[in-house]
């Protein structure tokens, strides 16, 4: 038996519609369509909570079915890479925040606006290759989000623009007070990458903690 006819039994065994099905996965009813229809088949994660759900082993799933053992074989082996990609672009963005962070401190020197761009780079790339982006779907959590963000960008501006140390011209104003704008929006990024850093760490990064927390823990 094919793994849409399974899940297909498994939706009318609960007495469950399509729209009903895909709220308990939090899908949508057209994507549960594609399963029952063979145009798609569920990512890993939602066939794991389809198992825990309704309670229906892995095994039964995907029992006799090559195509679909084929098909998550080698979207394990996609998330694989992928997971080696979004650790290291982590890993890069954090570089990029330290540099640019010590950069406006005045502790390395200037750089023009290169640390500035390589920053934007890692950032947007990040966000983009993030399997799992960070979900504000609760009041508290926006609150808390929002709260930490507006801490950090405060503290950056406060000491970036007091280790400011270039003289005020006096004829041409707007030249001092575009640098300080400019620092300003730099230390609002930085604030951003900050909150990105703690909210979407990678998989693989948790579990090296999670294991090294347990091997400490055993010790």
């Amino acid at each position: 038996m094919k793994l849409s006819d399974k899940i297909k039994i498994c939706r009318q065994n609960n007495q469950l519609t399509q729209e009903q099905f895909a709220k308990k996965l939090n899908v949508s009813r057209k994507t549960v369509s594609g399963w029952e229809n063979e145009h798609s088949f569920p990512d890993i994660s939602t066939l794991i909570q389809l198992s825990d759900t309704f309670n229906v082993s892995l095994d039964l799933l995907l029992k006799d079915g090559d195509e679909t053992v084929e098909y998550y074989q080698s979207q394990l082996n996609n998330n694989k890479g992928n997971n080696r990609a979004v650790t290291f672009v982590y890993f890069a963005l954090m570089i990029s925040c330290i540099i640019s962070y010590l950069k406006l401190s005045h502790l390395l020197p200037p750089v023009h606006y290169v640390t500035s761009i390589f920053l934007i780079f890692f950032l947007i790339t990040y966000v983009l290759i993030y399997p799992r982006p960070y979900k504000l779907n609760s009041l508290r959590r926006i609150i808390f989000c929002l709260l930490l963000l507006i801490a950090i960008f405060l503290i950056n501006a406060v000491i970036f623009i007091s280790t400011y140390d270039k003289p005020f011209i006096v004829d041409d104003p707007f030249y001092s007070m575009g640098d300080i704008f400019g620092i300003t929006i730099i230390s609002l990024l930085i604030s951003i990458v900050v909150c990105v850093l703690v909210f979407c760490i990678p998989e693989s990064v948790k579990k090296h903690f999670n294991n090294h927390n347990g091997d400490v823990t055993a010790k």
